[in-house]
């Protein structure tokens, strides 16, 4: 996945302005700068929430970093959402039976927003330092 910005760009001396995308972050600009111009390509395009993408990362990279210092947990998938259900970041389904049981939210961008993501990240990293002896992010 790579993450744009729309920017507007003088690209005629200041006779007009032409709108861009362009990418929001290194890794972004590689995977465009691999691209041959004026090359065709199919994009999805969604507005994201005013989480950052700095924000995501930071929460990937602790769930690695987590995953990594254990040997509970065979998928870092599985390890998320683990840590989700234990931050009580759920919502309950329904069996046919009838039967109650709960999974773990989405946390994609359009269904967390900024503060909310924090509280989550804040909470996923106590558990962390709960259950395993160490601060995912290095900082305590």
């Amino acid at each position: 996945m790579i993450f744009l910005e729309k920017q507007i760009v003088d690209v005629h001396g200041g006779e007009r302005d032409c709108p861009a995308l362009i990418a929001s972050d290194e890794e972004s600009d590689s995977r465009l700068g691999k691209m041959g111009n004026g090359q065709k390509v199919r994009v999805e395009v969604k507005l994201l929430s005013d989480r950052s993408h700095k924000q995501h990362k930071l929460f990937f990279g602790m769930l690695t970093t987590t995953f990594n210092n254990q040997e509970q947990f065979q998928t870092t998938e599985s390890l998320r959402e683990a840590l989700l259900m234990e931050a009580g970041h759920t919502e309950m389904r329904e069996k046919l039976n009838g039967e109650r049981y709960y999974v773990a939210r989405s946390i994609s961008y359009r269904e967390s927003q900024h503060e909310e993501f924090n509280d989550l990240v804040d909470r996923v990293r106590a558990i962390i330092e709960a259950q395993w002896g160490f601060d995912p992010l290095g900082e305590r």
